[in-house]
């Protein structure tokens, strides 16, 4: 996580010699060790080990990670400001190495962990997930993957063992690409040191201006992208390299002011984390207070006098939890969330106990992996040496993550799909159009719920294993990105058929995609698929959690697409659509139900008014977020104990009532997909859910007679009006 520790003089000879500008001499002299920073380093990785563990009063600890960034500019930007006064050029192989010695060996031990701790520990269903980030992890991109799956530290959803590497990751990439820059400023500046200086300070400027900048707008309209992404995040590390880049000032302070930052410093750090700061809107223009008060802390600890803040910071138990911290920071996650995972949900005081008890494998790891590799002599020269040492940690990183994916791959189990019958397991009597004895003929019966009894709900099989059903999609989906504003387009049904059917709306509309391409198969009706993930097909905007960002413009953006292309191009006989957003974004940030509702019906009136008939599925009962583990780990034992209580789901109501006021048409299938009072996991040896909001292909291919029997004469009526 954070770079360089406490770096004994004997093994820094090699990269931390006399300057030859002798203005800035005692500045870099005293940087060799600053025990102020190590102290820092113990603040920074106790506020997260109290933030992770959920101590009360202390959830904003999270901002020990920013504290980590500003060392790590600062440490690493004086490190190769050194080399370039010593020698005039920065040697980029003996830079990486050195990286690579201190902070690889470490990570991939806790990354072969993190996967023995995840087989031990966590649901079976989630080790393909982590195997991907284990894998991400060890090339480096997890904070990437995490900003695209738009993850939330701090959400309900299970978290994965080694998501605390993004902090590593974002830099692992400062690290490749910073010495790169200073070294291009260094070759377009020969001359007199401070020349030399002042452009790499402007250089530094031309990063942290826009990365600011960006980290305020990003933060603003896709926060959980932001907390990841580098580039909300180079301006952090970017005003640390500054304080380096300035050193010769910070050392001249006097001894009173510096010892006056220093406590200001340190001041702003414990407000902000008792907690002024809020995860939900960082790092952006927040993340500017303990940005600000490590680099206040850092610069007025330059001056190197024994004042009071410096001596606290410099105390042994500071220096101790300091030594450990960058240990301690890869231990503390995965133990927090596999034990979680075992024995949970745990108090916080638990959780406290083992967040501090990671300070045991991390004094092992830095005692027995991390010091041994770093000061091995045989490491030192040639620089290939140590970047072959990275190397392999890398390949033992991304080993960890196949062994992962291999013993997830040996717990599927191969059934006869034959045996997966879904709801064609319920014996239901044929319609016919009329009785012998002249009464009225026999109705549908897949327009009543099925009779009591009629269900197979005790499965010799599951189909599909529930450690591979989340994969069981329709595979004719045409679902789109969040980030998307431009529809995409998919033909099922036949495709040459000259009655067109729309499915549009978000991916509880999509889960339908197959099952209207087998009516339009057996209708001749083509079927165009327009969807969206989390976006339904209204003319308001939906409302998010701040963490996913409450303003879904683009979902706005597509729908106006969405609509030009339904009245204008394609013209469809009729829309289906359904969705899972129960409220619309109101002008004052609050969630509005009513105007959901409102939202639906000038959309669909606007389709009706070009002669496009509308028809809304119910949105489908919500399932527990962990019925496909249950199943999973239940298997055939117990499966009822997976079970759960009979609802309409999210977004019914609102379909329901804009469906109503608008005059279109409302088709539900609950009460085949929930039969009994409470919802069973498995009908007919087949797996209902895919996940805790979609039905499996599997399961809504089964569904097709009541698919035929309640949706299809709507759109009948539609195809042929009289």
């Amino acid at each position: 996580m954070q770079d360089t520790s406490k770096t004994a003089a004997a093994h820094t000879s090699h990269h931390e010699g006399p300057t030859e500008a002798a203005a800035t001499a005692s500045a870099l002299a005293h940087a060799k060790f600053r025990p102020d920073i190590e102290g820092l380093r113990a603040i920074a990785v106790g506020f997260v080990l109290l933030a992770h563990a959920g101590v009360p009063g202390l959830h904003g600890g999270f901002i020990g990670v920013d504290v980590f960034f500003v060392i790590s500019g600062f440490l690493i930007t004086g490190l190769l400001l050194r080399e370039v006064d010593r020698t005039g050029r920065i040697s980029f192989a003996d830079f990486w190495a050195r990286r690579a010695k201190r902070l690889l060996p470490a990570a991939s031990i806790v990354l072969v962990a993190s996967m023995l701790l995840t087989w031990w520990a966590m649901p079976a269903t989630t080790w393909r997930q982590i195997c991907g980030d284990i894998l991400a992890s060890a090339t480096y991109v997890i904070n990437w993957r995490l900003a695209s799956q738009s993850v939330d530290y701090f959400a309900g959803t299970e978290p994965s063992p080694v998501q605390h590497f993004w902090s590593l990751a974002v830099e692992e990439q400062y690290y490749l690409v910073w010495p790169l820059l200073i070294g291009l400023v260094v070759l377009a500046t020969r001359g007199a040191v401070h020349r030399r200086r002042l452009a790499i300070g402007m250089a530094l400027l031309c990063v942290i201006v826009p990365s600011l900048a960006w980290s305020i707008h990003a933060t603003t309209t896709d926060p959980a992208k932001a907390y990841f992404v580098t580039h909300t995040r180079l301006w952090e590390l970017g005003i640390g390299a500054l304080v380096a880049v300035t050193a010769t000032f910070w050392n001249r302070l006097p001894v009173r002011v510096a010892t006056a930052v220093m406590w200001a410093g340190l001041i702003a750090l414990v407000a902000v984390a008792i907690p002024l700061a809020d995860e939900q809107n960082w790092p952006g223009s927040r993340a500017l207070i303990p940005t600000l008060a490590t680099t206040a802390v850092i610069a007025g600890g330059s001056r190197g006098v024994p004042n009071l803040p410096l001596r606290l910071l410099g105390s042994k138990p500071f220096l101790f939890v300091g030594g450990l911290s960058y240990g301690a920071y890869l231990w503390h996650w995965p133990l927090l969330v596999t034990f979680d995972a075992k024995y949970g949900p745990l108090p916080w005081p638990v959780k406290l106990l083992i967040s501090l008890g990671s300070l045991v494998p991390a004094w092992f790891t830095l005692k027995f992996v991390e010091n041994p590799v770093r000061f091995a002599s045989v490491l030192r020269r040639p620089a290939r040496r140590a970047l072959a040492v990275g190397a392999l940690c890398t390949v033992v990183g991304i080993g960890a993550a196949g062994t992962l994916n291999a013993l997830a791959v040996a717990q599927v189990q191969q059934v006869d799909t034959s045996e997966a019958r879904g709801l064609g397991s319920v014996e239901t009597p044929v319609p016919t159009m009329q009785r012998k004895d002249g009464a009225s003929p026999n109705p549908d019966p897949y327009l009543r719920p099925p009779e009591p009894g009629s269900l197979d709900l005790k499965p010799t099989s599951i189909s599909p294993d529930p450690l591979v059903v989340s994969k069981n999609k329709p595979e004719h989906t045409c679902l789109s990105t969040i980030e998307t504003t431009a529809p995409k387009i998919c033909t099922a049904g036949d495709e040459n058929g000259s009655t067109t059917i729309a499915l549009v709306g978000d991916s509880k509309a999509d889960q339908w995609a197959d099952v209207l391409h087998t009516v339009g198969k057996e209708k001749g009706w083509k079927v165009v698929v327009i969807t969206k993930a989390s976006c339904p097909l209204t003319a308001e905007t939906i409302y998010r959690s701040r963490s996913a960002g409450n303003n879904y413009r683009e979902c706005s953006t597509w729908n106006k697409a969405v609509m030009t292309l339904l009245t204008q191009d394609i013209r469809p006989a009729a829309v289906v659509t359904s969705g899972y957003a129960s409220d619309a974004l109101t002008n004052d940030g609050r969630p509005s139900s009513e105007l959901m509702t409102a939202g639906y019906v000038a959309q669909w009136n606007l389709l009706k008014n070009a002669g496009i008939r509308v028809v809304a599925l119910a949105d489908i009962p919500n399932s527990p977020d962990d019925i496909v583990a249950c199943v999973a780990s239940a298997r055939l034992t117990s499966n009822s104990d997976c079970d759960f209580g009979r609802n309409d789901g999210n977004g019914t109501a609102t379909l329901k009532q804009g469906a109503q006021k608008s005059a279109s048409s409302f088709v539900n299938f609950n009460d085949w997909i929930c039969p009994t009072e409470n919802c069973p996991a498995v009908i007919g040896n087949v797996l209902v859910y895919r996940d805790d909001k979609h039905v499996s292909k599997l399961f809504a291919d089964s569904m097709l007679p009541v698919v035929r029997a309640r949706l299809v004469p709507h759109l009948a009526a539609a195809a042929n009006p009289r």
